[in-house]
Order: C-alpha cells, then sequence, then structure tokens
C-alpha cells in the first residue's frame, strides 16, 4: 500500500506540472487571438481549474435580477464581488457579450429593450404557447413508453432463459470471468467476479454443475486444470 500511495503522489505531481504548462500556454495563447476566441480560451481554463466560469457567473446574476442586466452591470457586479479574475481578460466586456450572445441562442436567456431603450438580458420567460407545445410533445412520447419497457423486460427474460447447456467459466485476459456454453466461441455474460459467473450459469441450467476453470495453484491442479462448480 506504501508503494501505490507513493505511486499517486508523484502521478498527482506530475499531473500538476502538466495542469500548470497548459494552463500557462492556453493563456499565453489568448493573447494573441482574436477577442471571441480568447474569451474561450480562458473561460475553459477556469471552468476546468475549477472556477466559475463566465456562463455560470451570468445565469447567476441574472437568476437574482429578473428583471435583466446589461452587460456593464454584469460586468461591474464580477469586479465588486469578486467571483472572477477578469484581470487576465484583454476586454472582459467583449467576453460577457460574447457569453450572453451564445446564452441566446441556446434559448436559455433573451434580449429585449427596456423603458429607455437600452438593452438588456434576462432569462429566457417561457410562454404559454411553448409550454402548449412542450406539453403536447410529451404526450406523443408517453404511449410509447410501454412498449419500450415491455422489450427491455423481454431482452432480460431472454439473457436469463433456462437451458439444458453445459457451461464453462473462464477467465478473460483483462481480469474478468465469462460465461461460455459448450461448444460456443463466445461468452454469453461477462462478470466481474468468478462467483457472480457461477451463479449466472446456475441459473441458466439449474441441473448443470459448471466447470470453472482454476485461476491459482492448488494441491489439486493449477490454472490449466477445471473443477466442478
Amino acid at each position: 500500500m506504501v508503494n501505490r500511495l507513493r505511486d499517486a503522489v508523484q502521478h498527482r505531481n506530475e499531473a500538476q506540472v502538466e495542469i500548470a504548462e497548459c494552463t500557462n500556454a492556453i493563456k499565453a495563447l489568448a493573447q494573441v487571438c482574436g477577442e471571441e476566441e480568447a474569451a474561450e480560451y480562458l473561460a475553459a481554463v477556469d471552468e476546468l481549474g475549477g472556477k466559475p466560469g463566465f456562463k455560470n457567473i451570468i445565469l447567476t446574476m441574472l437568476r437574482a435580477h429578473r428583471q435583466g442586466l446589461t452587460p456593464a452591470v454584469i460586468r461591474s457586479g464580477i469586479t465588486q464581488t469578486k467571483v472572477m479574475d477578469l484581470s487576465t481578460y484583454t476586454n472582459p466586456l467583449a467576453s460577457i457579450y460574447t457569453t450572453l450572445r451564445r446564452l441566446e441562442d441556446a434559448g436559455e436567456v433573451e434580449s429585449v429593450r427596456n423603458d429607455d431603450g437600452t438593452r438588456i438580458y434576462r432569462l429566457k420567460v417561457v410562454t404559454l404557447e411553448e409550454v402548449k407545445r412542450e406539453a403536447a410533445r410529451l404526450r406523443s412520447v408517453a404511449p410509447r413508453l410501454p412498449s419500450i419497457a415491455t422489450q427491455q423486460n423481454q431482452r432480460a427474460e431472454r439473457s436469463t432463459q433456462v437451458t439444458d447447456k453445459h457451461y464453462y467459466i473462464e477467465q478473460t485476459e483483462d481480469g474478468q470471468y465469462a460465461v461460455r456454453a459448450k461448444g460456443s466461441d463466445r461468452a454469453s455474460r461477462l462478470f466481474s467476479t468468478q462467483l457472480e459467473a457461477i451463479e449466472h450459469a446456475k441459473i441458466l441450467n439449474p441441473n448443470d454443475h459448471p466447470d470453472v476453470e482454476r485461476v491459482r495453484h492448488t494441491e489439486e491442479g493449477g490454472p490449466d486444470k477445471w473443477r466442478k462448480a
């Protein structure tokens, strides 16, 4: 266990070095890209690093201000609350605009004009007509659900159908245990433990005792010998 811990710590340290190198390379690349590409790169760095990105922060702010916000107000809110470091962005306002436009394309937010004509962004308001369309779509899908469940049950029943075949339990190269019928080259099922494989073989043919490949050397034989389960 100590050796495993030592290896894990080494892998973690190597991963941290690689993360730092990739992060610095992406930030350097963002400096020579267009504003939209740079925003994408920097947002990805923040999100992969566990920091909140523009998308999550903007959605959180819009949920708290249902009346809507301008990109400039969003930027001010981020700066004041310090939920995100904008110093790494050449033009954070452009990044906010880009994020808002993508959220609008995705149908998560909408842009409207307020009383003085200023464009603001808010969470998209779901209309009654949209609710009706979604309800109609769900109603059209619902009748198919029982038939889908029936098909799944039928497949499950066929996979455990009782037979009179003789079965072998063999260990595969990747350490799993295969249940194979006599005369068949293909395994009917794979299991992570030998016990599960034996139990499945006995379900398939309760009157049979499957042959189990030995996986370790014993007084009765080695891995090339078989035993009855």
